[in-house]
């Protein structure tokens, strides 16, 4: 990206880092970022690691920024392909035979994972769409969930209303 013509330093904070491991702090101001997509991301890593990458994201996320979220849902049809190739290591959680690892979620599980990390549900749904592929003459049922957070502020100040002397 970097080494394209288009690039712009001044515009984009282009960097490679192991959200559960690497402090994004290092990289993006602590409380300076409006929005942060996660598409396909959380899905990757083991659900026990998930509240470690969102705590990373709330430390640079402003106090009313949002995290937007694309990503597996239960009942996909690559969910059901590796059940039933009894690729299950843990609930929800397969890992595929190139070695990665996926998880599908449902709406509750995502939305009590970022409600325990300080983030309110503003939307979540779960989008159905059957694709057909001709030539293997099959129907997939895939599956995604789409989610839009908020990063609750837990230090709002009081209203000038409710301080009356």
């Amino acid at each position: 990206m970097q080494s394209r013509s288009e690039f712009r330093e001044e515009r984009v904070n282009a960097f490679v880092c192991n959200v559960v491991n690497d402090d994004l702090s290092r990289n993006v101001n602590p409380s300076s970022v409006d929005v942060v997509t996660l598409i396909f991301m959380l899905s990757a890593v083991s659900p026990k690691k998930m509240p470690l990458i969102l705590q990373n994201i709330k430390a640079v996320l402003k106090p009313d920024g949002y995290i937007l979220v694309r990503d597996y849902a239960i009942g996909d049809f690559a969910q059901v392909k590796l059940l039933d190739r009894n690729q299950m290591i843990g609930d929800s959680f397969y890992v595929r035979g190139d070695g990665t690892c996926s998880f599908y979620f449902s709406e509750d599980f995502l939305s009590t994972l970022f409600l325990e990390a300080g983030f309110s549900t503003v939307d979540i749904n779960i989008h159905l769409k059957q694709i057909k592929n001709h030539s293997r003459d099959i129907t997939m049922n895939r599956s995604w969930i789409r989610a839009i957070f908020n990063n609750v502020n837990k230090h709002l100040p009081l209203s000038c209303s409710n301080s009356r002397s």
